[in-house]
Formats: C-alpha cells, structure tokens, sequence
C-alpha cells in the first residue's frame, strides 16, 4: 500500500487563536471554515493533507501516560523552512528547542493550547530517508514531559 495521512483532527480552546498560529507559523491556508471549524491545508502536491481545528467547550489537558496522538509534527523541504518557524515560534514564546540527528534536524514548540508541535528536515536536503527511522531518538521520550 501507498499511505499517506489525510487528516489530523485537534481540538483546540480558542479556533481564531489556534488558526492564526497554523496559518501564520507554518503558513498553512484556510481551506475552509465556520463557527466551530477551520480547515487548514497542509499539503496539497499529490494527495490532500490537512490539518482541522475544532472548537472544544471542555478544557481537559491530559497528561502524557494518556492514549492517544502527543505531537503534531510536520517534515520541511529545507532547513531555512525550518529555521523560519523556529523565528516565528520564538516571537511567540512558543519555542522549546531544536534537535539535530545525523538524519535530521527539527524544531519543536508548542501551539496556543499547549499541543506539542515540531517540524523537521533532512540537512542534507531532500526528504528524510527511511533509515533515519530505524533508531529511536530520546527526544520521543521528552516530549510532553
């Protein structure tokens, strides 16, 4: 099979703040939005990724033993993508550092609800290769902590 993601869903407390911080951080365009929903397209090269906010009344920030998804991270074609967000989340004071491996090199910060967001980039230049997978980095343990 050739999968890629479609979509990833994110409950947020404030959408208005939430999507100006994926619009303007990582230049993601509204695709589409109403009263409890905003639409952000993250790729739309070959198959359609997006990423979409909604509106939660429950404030629940649970802790990092709980299920689920515990970053949102994305892969940039270059690091100056990646050290134009690393800027823009330090304007912020949305940044928690920068990471660098032999394969790749990622920011990682966190949005307006706290969600632990990263972006990352092979900086040899073009895409991050599979074998760059095959080992852990501790930072997948850090994160949320």
């Amino acid at each position: 099979m050739n999968l890629s993601f479609q979509m990833i869903l994110a409950n947020v407390t404030n959408l208005e703040r939430s999507a100006e911080f994926y619009s303007e951080v990582f230049d993601f365009p509204i695709a589409a939005r109403d009263s409890e929903v905003v639409t952000l397209m993250v790729n739309h090269d070959v198959r359609r990724q997006v990423l979409v906010l909604r509106r939660t009344y429950s404030v629940i920030h649970p802790g990092r033993g709980t299920v689920g998804a515990r970053l949102v991270a994305f892969e940039a074609g270059s690091l100056e993508e990646v050290d134009v967000v690393e800027a823009r989340l330090h304007e912020r004071s949305a940044l928690v550092g920068r990471r660098r491996t032999e394969g790749w090199e990622a920011v990682i910060g966190f949005d307006p609800d706290r969600i632990p967001v990263s972006i990352a980039a092979n900086p040899a230049g073009g895409p991050i290769r599979a074998e760059d997978w095959s080992s852990i980095d501790a930072a997948i343990y850090e994160i949320g902590d």
